[in-house]
């Protein structure tokens, strides 16, 4: 398990959870990464389907760059800036050749997780906060 924070990350989920696998290939890596975060990366999906590291990639989708916004306001800055116009995460990962779905709750989640394991492609998993939260 690691967890990154700060500006400086953002993009570091994915090729990250793609190196983890690549070095523990039996274990199972699943990458939690924000809806935002996650632009800058999104060629690694290629590559991952390529050579067949079927890591999970959690997609949170809140629609922004929440870290920074929290951070904002913990600042007493004029939270500004923050939102972003996300894809369909489930049809991006599709169309570079991924298995994809979105989860709408806790269980389907899980059910999810569990279905992934003995994959050979990545799996990307779209949660939307709002229904989690729910």
């Amino acid at each position: 398990m690691t967890a990154t924070m700060g500006y400086g990350t953002l993009g570091f989920a994915l090729p990250a959870a793609i190196g983890a696998k690549l070095g523990a290939p039996t274990r199972p890596v699943v990458a939690v990464i924000g809806d935002a975060g996650i632009q800058f990366t999104l060629p690694e999906l290629a590559t991952a389907v390529q050579e067949r590291i079927p890591v999970v990639v959690v997609v949170w989708r809140n629609s922004g760059y929440e870290e920074i916004r929290f951070l904002m306001e913990e600042k007493g800055v004029p939270a500004e800036g923050f939102d972003v116009e996300c894809p369909d995460y489930v049809a991006l990962a599709r169309a570079f050749g991924c298995r994809a779905a979105a989860a709408h709750d806790a269980d389907e989640l899980a059910r999810l997780l569990d279905e992934s394991q003995g994959l050979d492609l990545p799996l990307v998993v779209e949660v939307d906060e709002a229904a989690l939260s729910a």
